[in-house]
């Protein structure tokens, strides 16, 4: 590897033409070779290598537009770096490293890891793409390689695939399929070009989000999710969507310190924090935080939140409101036993 001796000596697996990263030493090499010589002429770095099949995913197409477009290219490819060595180990363990900075200073990458002990899986989602680390901790002089399966930062799903396959969006995702919600969403077309579907910006409840209704409201939280109340859901994630708008988080904030985003079911607050640079989603008294804005998709831009922005009215139902139902059905049935007794005793 010509330009990249400070990486180990040992580490073939770039070059080696039937090799896992061919295609991404290949794509460097070709294409983009001022940042093949960044990254080996710099300190310590995390380097987040696309598998060969990753960059088959993206279908010819993508590729070749990704390939044409230097400027493009480069941000992808430093979306990959993270300017430190961060092991596997070290996203294991330490639950609160939930996003780091990439070498693109524009974005972040935020890594999750699951399932058991004995076979835990580390994900990483960076540009609206989540990809899974397949080979972890390949040791370099200078850095850390992780092969992952997917390419950062090329988009290829709808926001409704977004939703199926988010592990953090499982439950708003859930939700989505009562009342034919997500149906509803695919039925938008733009007014002026029926075939074409309208763009959506959404603010989507993390997992962590309606945990907290499970919590404090535990047996509305439970009702949600038998769908015994789909209209009420239906009412609620309708408040956390835009339709006909892609509204990055740059866009949200453009006229200010607070703005105000138009969903389906009124305005939502977002607001700006410089001491931070965090930014909130507000709606009555409740304050959402954007963990995770900017999640890309090819048909609009998901950011995730950690509150869900409902209040306890719209999910519950009040003592004398079970009263005053339970009361009307027992009268309805009175009625109806005395309107059968009344005909019987006619004939």
């Amino acid at each position: 590897m010509p330009s990249g001796a400070c990486w180990h000596s040992d580490l073939k697996v770039f070059e080696q033409r039937n090799g896992i990263l061919y295609e991404f030493y290949r794509i460097m090499k070709d294409f983009a070779t001022n940042f093949m010589e960044g990254i080996t002429g710099a300190g310590e770095l995390t380097l987040l290598a696309p598998s060969n099949e990753a960059f088959r995913k993206l279908g010819e197409k993508n590729l070749n537009a990704l390939l044409a477009n230097q400027q493009k290219l480069t941000e992808i490819l430093q979306l990959h770096v993270i300017r430190r060595r961060l092991s596997s180990d070290e996203i294991i363990q330490n639950p609160l490293l939930s996003h780091v900075e990439s070498a693109d200073r524009h974005r972040r990458l935020y890594f999750s890891a699951f399932g058991p002990d004995d076979n835990i899986t580390v994900s990483v989602e960076g540009g609206g793409v989540n990809a899974t680390i397949i080979q972890p901790d390949i040791g370099a002089l200078n850095g850390i390689v992780h092969i992952i399966d997917r390419v950062l930062g090329v988009p290829t799903m709808t926001v409704i695939e977004k939703l199926q396959s988010d592990p953090i969006m499982s439950k708003t995702h859930a939700l989505a399929i009562q009342d034919d919600f997500l149906g509803r969403m695919q039925a938008y077309r733009d007014p002026y070009n029926p075939r074409i579907q309208q763009k959506f910006t959404m603010l989507v409840p993390s997992d962590d989000a309606w945990e907290v209704i499970h919590r404090t409201m535990g047996s509305a939280f439970k009702k949600l999710f038998m769908g015994e109340y789909s209209y009420n859901v239906r009412q609620i994630l309708e408040r956390h969507l835009v339709v006909g708008q892609e509204l990055s988080i740059n866009n949200l904030t453009s006229q200010g310190r607070d703005n105000y985003l138009q969903t389906i079911r009124g305005k939502v607050k977002i607001v700006f924090v410089e001491n931070g640079g965090e930014y909130f989603a507000e709606w009555e008294n409740i304050r959402a935080r954007v963990v995770r804005p900017d999640v890309q998709c090819i048909d609009g831009v998901i950011h995730v939140i950690d509150h869900v922005l409902v209040q306890r009215r719209e999910i519950s139902v009040s003592g004398s409101e079970r009263f005053t139902v339970n009361a009307l059905l027992l009268l309805a049935i009175t009625l109806t036993a005395i309107f059968w007794n009344a005909r019987a005793l006619q004939h």
